[in-house]
């Protein structure tokens, strides 16, 4: 089963965000859908008797929940129309949706499991504060693949995979979307020791990935810790790391650590893990 739709959440047009959801909607053949939110948040604080003074001017001015709601639909206007501006031409079917909300509320909305999700971050956030707390709500709920960018984006490398709890099949529809892009190569990085036996379902991973002409590497770390994945990754230069959002790589570790996109598969409900198994 292929993926139906690009939904990539724009409140800003990053040139991160809107080149990679364009390069995987061109890539997928899938639709574009651009997303953005009127923070509910903003608009609940702008109705709160409070004012603000401008960084260049000490006037104070009185919020304005009025103000605020234009200054919002004006800012998704000027998004729409450079999301058009960067399709123009190309043979991709698109469209934008606004939708006023909490940002993971609205964006698990939307979404599907046939869908991947594209979010930008700004460089130096983390898992636990503005965005990234966005982004922890959003692995809890989503049942589609997010795909976290950061501008610039990195050089051309392979996959590397840090799949945990996670169904064989799934893990692989969504790493072999990816792949083409990242000359057909994925490198399976896994817990424990050399001679130890693989995670339950990485050989059917492994087997899977191979079916679709993506060439598999794997390594071992000693163990899962900032410092082993810091060597990894400054050894094995790559393009998108995969992860599951119940690991605590993608609630902290590697999103914290991480300059290139990385791809979150959403957990398995326990009993669809059962069924699967």
């Amino acid at each position: 089963m292929r993926f139906r739709r690009i939904v990539a959440a724009l409140d800003t047009a990053r040139p991160a965000a809107l080149g990679t959801a364009i390069g995987l909607a061109r890539a997928l053949e899938a639709e574009l859908v651009g997303l953005f939110v009127e923070d509910a948040e903003l608009l609940d604080l702008a109705a709160l008797p409070f004012g603000e003074v401008g960084y260049l001017s000490p006037m104070r001015r009185e919020l304005d929940v009025g103000r605020m709601e234009r200054g919002l639909r004006a800012k998704a206007r000027r998004i729409e129309q450079q999301l058009g501006s960067h399709l123009a031409g190309l043979p991709v079917k698109w469209s934008f949706e606004v939708v006023r909300g909490r940002f993971a509320a609205a964006v698990t909305t939307i979404a599907t499991a046939d869908d991947i999700v594209v979010v930008a971050t700004p460089h130096g956030a983390t898992i636990g504060s503005g965005r990234g707390a966005d982004l922890a709500q959003v692995f809890r709920a989503l049942r589609s693949p997010v795909l976290v960018v950061r501008d610039p984006l990195p050089a051309a490398g392979r996959l590397a995979v840090i799949v945990m709890q996670r169904s064989p099949d799934e893990a692989a529809r969504a790493i072999a979307a990816f792949a083409p892009s990242h000359g057909n190569s994925a490198l399976i990085a896994l817990e424990g020791r050399e001679e130890e036996e693989p995670q339950p379902g990485m050989h059917d991973l492994e087997r899977m990935l191979a079916s679709r002409g993506v060439r598999v590497g794997t390594r071992v770390l000693p163990r899962r810790t900032r410092a082993s994945l810091e060597r990894l990754l400054a050894e094995e230069p790559q393009a998108v790391v995969v992860v599951t959002a119940g690991s605590r790589e993608a609630r902290s570790e590697l999103l914290d650590l991480l300059p290139c996109p990385v791809l979150v598969l959403p957990e398995l409900a326990p009993d669809a893990t059962d069924e699967r198994r």
